[in-house]
């Protein structure tokens, strides 16, 4: 998160040559590098290293024309998705790929769609979703839970299609398990309707809320499950039943028409007057949405040694603590490592003549 300037005073250097550096109008010397990775973070050998798996950039906000976020926390949130890609890429050569299932470009139809990626997680017609996460990573999708912390209010999940085929959904891990449930449902109807389009249709949005709609709260079923007139004692109910938030299903009551636009409104009024807007009850009470495949990796090649993963990967341990912890492994290294600054082994000298070519926030 430092800003040019920022970075360039502690490296001792100008923003000019920073922003020299991350167009590629200038390669760094090898004193020059040392200087960075000392306030950066990161060895020598990740500013040098590739990513085995490539998001495309601009995909944060690829359907969200409206999006809140900040250039600044764009950035953080672009970056910190590709690091846990690549340290889920690095992991993943070491095993048989998983077979793709997920259905990409599936045409324009939420409710074909939502049945399509039913079919490819194995659920029963109908059913409430469990472990929804998990479901998508065996039908080959990659799924990484982000540790944001604080900041980045108007983020929750985005998706891309790493090196145009590999699907992947990003998203908040810090968010209730309703909204996030919410969130990569959506994010899901994006792959399958418009994959990684650089300009999606106009309705692009209501589409892949039509498809997360369908998908967690399939029509039928839930109609008939409403009771007359909607509750919100009944709306507790369902919620605790189906795993979604209750402003989620009054917005798909309506869209149903099982209720009017005055119900719809006294009711979103009514959870506004509860304190229920932003802090539902029974959120805390579902099984959180928590993806399994880099932890098991994890833990199958590197036994728990959280170190010895970062030292593969060039991060900081603080770091791979945080990445793991987010997506299902509490940290390893003991209490008196973590909140220190993370030691990098002297690089040797090196030829320098290799361009390098850096981006915001330390990618090359």
């Amino acid at each position: 998160r430092l800003t040019q300037t920022q970075l360039a005073e502690r490296a001792g250097t100008s923003q000019a040559t920073i922003a020299k550096l991350e167009s590629g109008q200038l390669d760094a010397s090898a004193d020059l590098l040392e200087r960075l990775t000392l306030q950066i973070g990161f060895p020598v050998a990740f500013l040098l290293g590739t990513d085995p798996m490539e998001l495309p950039e601009g995909s944060l906000l690829l359907y969200r024309k409206k999006a809140k976020l900040s250039k600044a926390d764009q950035e953080h949130v672009y970056n910190l998705s590709q690091l846990a890609l690549t340290a889920v890429a690095e992991l993943r050569q070491r095993f048989k790929p998983i077979p793709k299932t997920f259905p990409l470009l599936c045409g324009s139809d939420p409710k074909r769609a939502a049945g399509l990626i039913r079919n490819a997680l194995g659920l029963k017609p109908g059913a409430p979703v469990d472990r929804l996460v998990q479901r998508l990573e065996a039908s080959g999708v990659v799924c990484l839970a982000l540790p944001i912390g604080e900041g980045c209010e108007g983020f929750d999940a985005f998706s891309a299609l790493a090196g145009q085929e590999t699907p992947v959904i990003a998203y908040h891990a810090g968010r209730p398990t309703d909204r996030v449930r919410m969130s990569v449902a959506h994010e899901a109807g994006h792959l399958a309707l418009h994959g990684s389009a650089q300009l999606g249709p106009a309705d692009a949005e209501a589409e892949a809320y039509g498809v997360a709609g369908e998908l967690l709260l399939p029509s039928e079923e839930l109609l008939s499950e409403m009771g007359s007139p909607l509750t919100v004692t009944e709306l507790i109910r369902l919620k605790s039943r189906w795993g979604v938030s209750i402003a989620a299903l009054i917005q798909r009551a309506r869209h149903l028409e099982r209720i009017s636009v005055d119900q719809h409104k006294r009711l979103f009024i009514k959870l506004g007057k509860l304190g229920w807007r932003l802090n539902e009850p029974g959120s805390e009470q579902l099984a959180p949405e928590k993806p399994r495949l880099l932890a098991r990796m994890f833990e199958s090649v590197f036994r728990g040694d959280t170190r010895a993963f970062a030292e593969s990967l060039g991060y900081p341990v603080s770091l791979v603590d945080a990445l793991l912890a987010a997506n299902g492994v509490g940290p390893s290294s003991s209490a008196s490592d973590r909140g220190r600054l993370v030691e990098f082994a002297r690089p040797e000298p090196r030829n320098t003549a290799t361009p390098v070519r850096f981006a915001p926030g330390g990618r090359r």
